[in-house]
């Protein structure tokens, strides 16, 4: 049974839906596509999804030893707990990446934590 498949192109201002056929299931994949083609497809996508799970540890400082420590456990397609530890470079990468609004947000809590901490 054909799956839809819309794609859309914003830049275009259009949408396209088709109706294509995946199979039901990997069998079925891997008999109109090939063992092949079903495997290379599929390892690209995982490959994908490691490398987000990577950059989010990454963005949290962790080492890239602690990295593949942890990536031992991971597992594609499966949601999971990696253990990102807020390090003060992680910290300081994220506060860069927020609006002004949001950094002063931040400040604003972390000001109030830090009174209440003395």
């Amino acid at each position: 049974m054909p799956d839809t498949v819309v794609t859309k192109a914003p830049k275009l201002e259009r949408e396209c839906p088709i109706e294509f056929d995946f199979g039901a299931n990997l069998k079925e994949m891997s008999s109109l596509y090939g063992e092949n083609v079903t495997y290379t497809n599929a390892k690209g996508q995982m490959t994908v999804g490691v490398q987000a799970a990577v950059r989010r540890l990454m963005a949290g400082g962790i080492s890239n030893q602690e990295i593949q420590k942890r990536m031992k456990d991971y597992k594609p397609g499966v949601v999971s707990r990696l253990g990102t530890v807020v390090t003060t470079e992680g910290a300081v990468a994220h506060f860069e990446g927020l609006d002004p609004a949001a950094q002063a947000s931040m400040l604003e809590k972390l000001q109030a934590k830090q009174a209440k901490a003395k």
